[in-house]
């Protein structure tokens, strides 16, 4: 089973909640209001919103009459989405991993594989999706710093993990554009021994050649910019559903667990980090030039 094929109804539920937060909210209604409005408790509406279960296109149409929507088109995309929420889903691919998933990483990876555009920007390690099997596996044993040491099997089925989310960068139904700033200490720290980061900056200039994927080095020289006080980030776009327009959330890791936002304000201070993120690192071709550069320095003989 693919993985796009694979995401269920978590996707449709989330956007379907989030337009519907707006359309109260722009409405200026509470989560009370519009409960007592609609028949339905706050908490029926409040879990809704926050995607946490199906909807009736039956619900909605109400809920748009309620909120003052008068865009027939706009109804009809809502109910068309809450339709998917219902439908029969096809079993998860990380159903057999759920001992080792939590439903906030099932939610992310499904929002990862339906975007239309990524951006991320790395400090420390090369983003997984770029991330070769040896490399990933050395990150993985490297958590024996911190932790007490992994199970074979359990890291070997955390791999399986990483590894097929990669397949969005292969869908046929077209991969989403991926642009990608790595601090130089990404390209610098040997992770895994020489060989096996060898391998891994080879598979990003394989990638790099790819017509939507964009790969750009911020070098330590660089006195001052933005990733300086944001640290590692994310942002995923999103495709545009007929009237419902195209979004952006932003997607934060950490060591204790990760933040997503879709919150205008916080996304848009992202949005004007990555573009100076963008701007200052060394364009593409220099990027290029650099890494090569990095790959003789570990394989002086080649």
């Amino acid at each position: 089973m693919t993985l796009e094929s694979a995401i269920g109804s978590v996707v449709p539920r989330y956007l379907l909640g989030r337009h519907l937060r707006e359309l109260r909210e722009a409405a200026g209604l509470s989560l009370r209001q519009a409960g007592s409005r609609l028949e339905m408790s706050a908490s029926t509406v409040s879990r809704l919103e926050n995607g946490e279960s199906p909807v009736r296109s039956l619900d909605v149409e109400q809920a748009c009459k309620v909120y003052g929507v008068a865009d027939a088109e706009l109804v009809r995309a809502l109910m068309d989405l809450a339709k998917e929420t219902r439908a029969a889903k096809a079993k998860n691919w990380l159903s057999s991993y759920a001992d080792l998933v939590s439903d906030n990483f099932v939610l992310f990876t499904g929002l990862e594989a339906s975007t239309s555009s990524l951006a991320l920007y790395e400090t420390d390690l090369i983003p997984g999706l770029l991330q070769t099997r040896d490399y990933a596996k050395s990150i993985m044993g490297d958590e024996r710093f911190t932790r007490s040491d992994i199970d074979p099997d359990v890291l070997e089925r955390r791999l399986e993990i990483r590894l097929n989310r990669q397949q969005i960068l292969d869908r046929e139904s077209g991969a989403p554009r991926l642009a990608v700033v790595l601090s130089e200490a990404v390209v610098r720290r040997r992770v895994g021994g020489a060989e096996t980061m060898a391998e891994q900056l080879t598979h990003l200039l394989d990638m790099a050649q790819r017509p939507d994927v964009a790969i750009r080095i911020m070098p330590f020289d660089v006195e001052e910019h933005a990733g300086m006080t944001t640290g590692p980030f994310a942002l995923l776009g999103f495709p545009s559903r007929g009237p419902l327009v195209e979004w952006s959330g932003a997607y934060v890791d950490g060591f204790l667990g990760f933040f997503w936002s879709d919150k205008p304000d916080e996304v848009e201070l992202l949005q004007k980090a990555w573009v100076n993120l963008w701007e200052t690192a060394l364009d593409d071709a220099r990027s290029a030039e650099f890494i090569k550069h990095r790959l003789s320095q570990l394989q002086p003989n080649a």
